[in-house]
């Protein structure tokens, strides 16, 4: 079976509790972080976002975040998990232009750098401050930005 290229587009790797800083991610939440990840202008027309949760934020992160595919599995690091299956089993390098993982977890660094070796542009977006050196080391850039939010922005309480 031949998998179609999309080898202009970029597919974008979104860890949303990483991003959102909670395992508990309401709609509210979900739709926020959305909404500054497509403001830092990074997400072009046609792009792919796939989007890593855990079963428990699965129904706040397709109300949230419509538009994008998601991923879930659960359990410890279940969304980093589902998300590196993907990068490891869709043959990315093969039918994208480039990769951005919206995550600062260091555990993406091995699978970030196996797709860099495979000659795809690999970038990273991560919560400000929170953004591991291993993955900075693994991907060819790297930006942090303010995801943060207050419970008037969207009535989301730590």
């Amino acid at each position: 079976m031949k998998t179609r290229s999309y080898r202009g587009r970029t597919v974008h790797l979104v860890d949303l509790e990483n991003l959102a800083g909670s395992g508990h991610v309401r709609e509210s939440h979900a739709r926020w972080v959305r909404d500054v990840y497509l403001a830092t202008g990074v997400v072009s027309k046609g792009d792919h976002v796939i989007l890593g949760v855990s079963h428990h934020n699965l129904l706040a992160a397709g109300l949230g975040w419509p538009d994008a595919r998601l991923v879930v599995l659960s359990g410890p690091d279940g969304a980093d998990l589902a998300l590196q299956e993907v990068m490891a089993t869709e043959n990315l390098a093969g039918r994208f232009g480039s990769c951005v993982a919206g995550t600062g977890d260091g555990g993406f660094a091995p699978a970030v750098a196996a797709l860099a070796g495979q000659g795809l542009w690999c970038g990273v977006i991560a919560q400000r401050g929170h953004c591991a050196a291993a993955l900075k080391l693994a991907a060819h850039s790297w930006a942090e930005i303010d995801f943060g939010m207050t419970d008037a922005d969207t009535g989301w309480i730590a």
